[in-house]
């Protein structure tokens, strides 16, 4: 992965990464962040599950409170399209986080 990021504002940070993911191996699975088991390994003969960009905006509030908005796309590698359900779409997700601490 890759990344920059800068502040803006005294209480403001902005974030791009990048990511590149693959299978360890040729048997190996696609495993999502928990752990499970998204796409069988042995299904398609890619390595290439895919790419990522992450955009983010962190704002500090105050002392006990901070924002997170955020926004990724993933490019579906070819690992994707050739094992079943085979599909090349992409995905976009947005995310909030409200962290509270004391």
């Amino acid at each position: 992965s890759v990344g920059v990021s800068a502040k803006p504002m005294k209480n403001m940070v902005i974030a791009v990464a990048g990511h590149v993911f693959h299978r360890a191996d040729d048997a190996d699975a696609f495993y999502n962040a928990g752990g499970g088991v998204v796409r069988a390994g042995g299904t398609g003969s890619d390595s290439e599950l895919g790419q990522e960009i992450d955009v983010t905006l962190k704002y500090k509030c105050d002392a006990h409170t901070t924002i997170l908005i955020g926004y990724s796309h993933f490019f579906a590698g070819d690992f994707v399209s050739e094992s079943t359900p085979a599909t090349d779409e992409d995905i976009d997700f947005f995310y909030f986080q409200w962290l509270f601490t004391f």
